[in-house]
């Protein structure tokens, strides 16, 4: 890939060439999913913890329009300080933040993008893109569909974002025959909360089942990402019952405001935060932290089955 365009830091490249256990991690969450200064906090503690987990984080964004691969600490420090001045890239806004040498965020769908050009098998985020609520009216719903679809990799998240349909988002991953696996789970998780009553047809006990079904995948060619679905931790869960009224509220204020588009989900984030006195916030740092470890666990299992196979 010509470093004009996507640019792979020195240690990422390193890993790749010495076969080591890479984990993706998005900087929507630092640009526009986290207030300042929490979200340089929670960045780099993403860092930290994937390399607890035997992993070696490889953080993608949007520099002066190159798409980089593993951003260094100064850059994740530039975003972060700097996030109401970047733009939300999804896959479709790389080239123009390109022709405008612009700083972005790179959502799910643009980061899983970047991550498997540069040969990344493993992605950790906070929750997916999905069906938005009156879908059937405004049809509204997220490229991160389309790019779990279409990929690959193994996409590790607390389910779809809170404020989403959940029953439609299910339908619509069954749709484009995304398996989602729920990580020691029977329910598909509710972001803020273990359970959402939804049920799943697939689960994995352990990491070692996850990394054998995405290596026999792809070995078949299939085009379609393995979606883990990794329910917050107990201790830090909110009930769904207690977080399903903030987020009705937060979603009518949105309405009477006539907010759309890409300011749709930073704003009900941030309002999420005030109605739950900052209960949803310290959820979301609970959830990503969880699901990095979990993503960094099973890119460590799929880079054990990959070097048995070339060993042998």
């Amino acid at each position: 890939m010509n470093e004009e365009f996507l640019k792979i830091s020195q240690i990422i490249n390193e890993a790749l060439k010495n076969k080591k256990p890479i984990v993706a991690l998005e900087s929507t969450i630092i640009t526009h999913g986290l207030p300042y200064p929490v979200n340089l906090e929670v960045a780099k503690a993403c860092q930290n913890i994937a390399i607890e987990n035997g992993a070696i984080p490889a953080t993608i964004g949007i520099i002066d329009g190159v798409a980089k691969i593993g951003l260094d600490d100064d850059e994740i420090d530039f975003l972060a300080k700097n996030s109401n001045r970047c733009f939300k890239a999804s896959t479709k806004d790389l080239g123009f933040c390109y022709a405008n040498k612009l700083n972005a965020g790179t959502t799910v769908a643009a980061t899983l993008f970047l991550a498997r050009k540069s040969k990344i098998d493993c992605f950790a985020t906070g929750g997916i893109g999905g069906v938005h609520r009156n879908a059937e009216k405004t049809f509204d719903i997220s490229a991160d569909i389309h790019a779990l679809s279409s990929y690959g990799g193994v996409v590790v998240c607390a389910g779809c974002k809170s404020i989403l349909d959940i029953a439609k988002t299910i339908e619509i991953l069954e749709t484009y025959e995304i398996p989602v696996y729920g990580y020691k789970t029977e329910e598909f998780p509710a972001f803020y909360s273990r359970k959402s009553s939804f049920k799943l047809q697939l689960k994995a006990n352990d990491v070692e089942e996850i990394a054998k079904a995405y290596v026999f995948n792809e070995k078949l060619g299939l085009t379609s990402s393995i979606l883990v679905v990794n329910p917050i931790n107990e201790d830090d869960e909110i009930p769904y019952e207690q977080v399903s009224k903030i987020i009705d509220k937060a979603i009518l204020e949105l309405e009477e405001k006539g907010i759309i588009g890409k300011e749709v989900t930073p704003f009900l984030l941030e309002r999420l935060s005030n109605l739950s006195s900052g209960k949803t916030l310290n959820a979301n740092k609970s959830l990503i932290y969880n699901n990095v470890a979990v993503a960094s666990k099973i890119a460590n299992e799929i880079n054990k089955i990959k070097l048995i196979k070339l060993d042998n």
